[in-house]
């Protein structure tokens, strides 16, 4: 599918960047800073702080999605009917992995090849007779936007002195810094380079390509479904059924098996995780995924399996969410493609393509629609913490770079040579 041809997706763009979370007695807020869910009149919509059945039992615990974990932020209906839904999804357009380009080699205006090569942005100066784009690109997301000069790390803290190429003198940057988001949108929405390009005699290879697009992307528009938690993993406070801390308590599984069965089952779309789900997070596109297991459980067993050994005797009515009716434990396998060295090209994502296995519990009404869940063992520590789904890029520039003109070597290098 070419560059030009995307699908549009929802226009509104859901900006969240706060952390809130549980009232003190066990219900469920709205968080400011999160956007309202869509309204959607269809039978199809996501988990949502609504959800929550009312209740007159103050000790009765409602723990269903929050707001801004309704999977309807991703634009569209939502089918929650678990019937209704595969259980298995792919992406119709594979992901390509790509290098995320750290600030301390100076983004995308590393000399990847070799030190005698020119960097992707300097090709593109050359070829489209450009000026400033490698000032640009350093100023925005490399080291010119770095800290005080230096000569060797331990003169930079906790950061690293990065270098542009063969110089000699350096600056203090981050040691995470980079454009990992650009290159997740960008591998999602943009067909993967498939030979080299002449452009105004100047040969873009591929990675060359996939660094103007990943730049191109880091300025692109996002739906965002979940808070990011921001805690180290050491401070994460647990609560008495060893589940984390209210405010680092997302993605709930319940939106994250419903935007899997919607996206990748039903709409063939790919989308970003955000993992896992305490600070360290790593943007990863989502290509697939497929359930291993599902099974219907009562409520004693659901609780033994969240609870673990984290109580007894194990209640005998289900303890999280007053508004469910039956429970299913599901084990769920998520591909998802992880980044490359920027002189590594493998026209198959397979070769860096990653699983996660997830288990949860889902929280079913009395129709069979998912309205929430919990986590399961293992995954109660490590599952998803945010998803976003990228919107597409189709005019303007980026530090200097034309949408039209990486369109055009996006289109040429998927043309046949």
């Amino acid at each position: 599918m070419k560059l030009a041809l995307l699908a549009a997706l929802p226009v509104s763009l859901a900006t969240i960047s706060a952390c809130s979370g549980q009232t003190p007695d066990g219900t469920m807020e709205e968080r400011p800073s999160s956007p309202e869910p869509q309204k959607d009149a269809s039978a199809g919509t996501g988990p949502k702080a609504d959800d929550a059945p009312k209740t007159d039992d103050a000790a009765a615990k409602v723990d269903a999605p929050k707001t801004d974990e309704a999977p309807a932020l991703f634009g569209g209906s939502i089918e929650r009917v678990m019937a209704k839904l595969p259980t298995k999804g792919q992406a119709a357009q594979t992901p390509w992995s790509g290098s995320t380009w750290p600030a301390s080699t100076d983004s995308i205006n590393h000399r990847w090849d070799d030190r005698s090569s020119p960097a992707a942005t300097e090709k593109y100066e050359t070829a489209f007779r450009a000026s400033d784009v490698q000032h640009h690109v350093s100023a925005s997301h490399g080291l010119e936007g770095g800290g005080a000069s230096c000569l060797w790390n331990s003169m930079c803290g906790e950061d690293i002195c990065g270098r542009r190429n063969d110089s000699t003198l350096g600056r203090c940057v981050s040691r995470r810094a980079n454009i990992e988001p650009g290159w997740a949108s960008a591998a999602i929405l943009v067909p993967e380079p498939q030979h080299e390009v002449v452009e105004n005699g100047v040969t873009f290879k591929e990675t060359d390509i996939k660094a103007l697009a990943s730049m191109l992307y880091t300025k692109s528009e996002r739906e965002t479904v979940s808070l990011h938690c921001n805690e180290d993993e050491s401070a994460l406070n647990r609560d008495k059924h060893t589940r984390s801390a209210a405010k680092c308590r997302h993605t709930n599984p319940g939106t994250l098996h419903l935007l899997l069965a919607n996206y990748l089952g039903i709409r063939k779309q790919a989308f970003v995780e955000n993992r896992p789900f305490y600070d360290r997070v790593s943007n990863r596109p989502v290509r697939g995924y497929q359930i291993q297991e599902q099974r219907v459980v009562s409520d004693e067993e659901a609780n033994r399996l969240v609870l673990g050994d984290a109580s007894s005797p194990i209640p005998t009515s289900y303890a999280f969410n007053s508004g469910a009716k039956s429970f299913l434990y599901v084990k769920t396998r998520v591909a998802y493609v992880r980044e490359s060295n920027a002189g590594e090209v493998f026209y198959s994502a397979d070769a860096y393509t990653t699983h996660d296995e997830f288990t949860y519990i889902l929280e079913l009404d009395g129709k069979g629609a998912i309205i929430g869940g919990e986590w399961v063992g293992a995954s109660k520590n490590v599952h998803a913490d945010s998803l976003w789904l990228p919107k597409p890029v189709t005019s303007g520039h980026v530090a200097g770079i034309s949408y039209n003109q990486v369109k055009k070597l996006v289109d040429a290098s998927i043309a046949n040579p």
